[in-house]
């Protein structure tokens, strides 16, 4: 009897983004094979797959790759993220060779990146098929930072990536937890100057050179619609948007909770990384109502907790009338699939960030508020102005089923 054939997918925990941009595709995966064995490898939390990807899988509970680190869901910390690299990659073709060995263990059938590098070099290694997805590489994001003299016009627009055919290290420091006086002024006063690009270290070359030829021995690279170019990834292929589609809820949230059909319901998700908001010290206006995570235990008359809503993220982001977040591949390609528009804050200097705006400004409804005001709770003029923009057709994610396709032909 055949056996079924075995899927390992190794995940970025950098926020949440690469599991949301993974898991919709692998879900359509299992439905066109349904004995599909599966095996998540992530630091991502456990509830967090649990909810995202449909059916049984073991998970590994371990990392592959760095990111960036990061002090909060918007900056990141160029120095301590280049000292990781370069411990990283001391010994890197001992530690391919390890990743090796512990893959021949694993026996996956097809392994799939989103989108640490490591692995993709290890499979090559041990003869083991392998493919990337994302919508950025680590290359591109490391070269950004810690060789800035050598960076590549890797960071503009595209939809259209080449014809070859997120999120937030976990770990890093939260702001402050509860709630108190000077909170907003501890926010405001937490986001400034930590993310600008580095000095070129004597090592970056080096490193960079590394993590191409690691992304380059995968037999491709399914770029998600939006993507950074990735002009270094030689087998890149540009597929459509990936994200779930929700389910529009909204009428059974009015009716649980008394609201009435005047009530706005704005979705505060900064994505993965610890980005607590003051939302106790904004202003209390009638028939708009935040909805926030409970562990900020925030105390204000219109605050609605997301959990005990028991809805899927992607269900309650299709019944808000605004999502509150900033750019991550994640949040702005599922608020584009589900019609909801999105106010949003900056990140310092993330070199992703051009093409994400560029593309939900184009395909959506967005607009840009400063992290002083965001901090103060000024937004009311800022939700305003993003609910007078015509409202577009919700974006189709074709890349569900474009990836999907390309996954079936490895395992058939």
């Amino acid at each position: 009897m055949k056996r079924p054939p075995h899927l390992l997918v190794v995940l970025s925990a950098h926020g949440f983004g690469h599991a949301a941009q993974t898991a919709p595709v692998v879900n359509e995966l299992r439905r066109r094979i349904p004995d599909l064995r599966l095996t998540l490898r992530s630091t991502v939390p456990h509830t967090l797959l649990r909810a995202r990807f449909e059916g049984e899988f073991e998970h590994l509970p371990t990392n592959s790759d760095i990111g960036m680190v990061m002090s909060s869901a918007l900056d990141v910390k160029v120095e301590e993220s280049a000292e990781a690299y370069a411990q990283f990659h001391q010994h890197w073709e001992r530690r391919i060779q390890q990743e090796a060995r512990l893959l021949k263990g694993l026996a996956p059938d097809l392994l799939l990146s989103n989108v640490a590098y490591l692995p993709l070099a290890g499979a090559a290694a041990a003869g083991i098929s392998a493919v990337a997805m994302c919508s950025l590489n680590w290359a591109d994001i490391y070269l950004h930072y810690c060789a800035p003299a050598h960076k590549p016009a890797a960071e503009g627009r595209t939809d259209s990536p080449s014809p070859l055919g997120e999120s937030e290290a976990r770990g890093a420091q939260p702001w402050p937890e509860g709630p108190g006086e000077g909170e907003a002024a501890r926010f405001i006063g937490s986001i400034h100057g930590s993310s600008k690009a580095g000095r070129s270290r004597p090592e970056a070359e080096e490193i960079h050179r590394q993590i191409v030829e690691a992304y380059n021995s995968a037999a491709g690279f399914y770029q998600t619609e939006p993507a950074m170019p990735m002009q270094d990834i030689a087998k890149r292929r540009p597929i459509g948007p990936v994200a779930r589609v929700g389910i529009d809820r909204r009428h059974e949230i009015n009716e649980r909770l008394a609201l009435s059909d005047k009530a706005r319901l704005v979705l505060i998700a900064p994505g993965g990384i610890a980005l607590r908001l003051p939302v106790e010290q904004w202003p209390s206006v009638r028939d708009i109502y935040w909805i926030v995570q409970s562990d900020w235990n925030v105390n204000h008359p219109n605050v609605i907790i997301l959990e005990q809503l028991g809805m899927h993220f992607t269900d309650v982001l299709r019944s808000c009338d605004a999502l509150i977040g900033k750019p991550g591949y994640g949040s702005f390609a599922e608020a584009a699939c589900n019609g909801t528009p999105v106010l949003y804050v900056k990140r310092n200097d993330w070199p992703e960030e051009p093409c994400l705006v560029d593309w939900l400004q184009r395909h959506g409804r967005c607009v840009e508020i400063d992290r002083s005001r965001l901090g103060q709770g000024e937004v009311l003029g800022h939700l305003e102005t993003l609910w007078a923009l015509p409202a577009p057709s919700p974006v189709v994610p074709s890349g569900i089923t474009q990836a999907a396709e390309y996954l079936h032909a490895y395992l058939d």
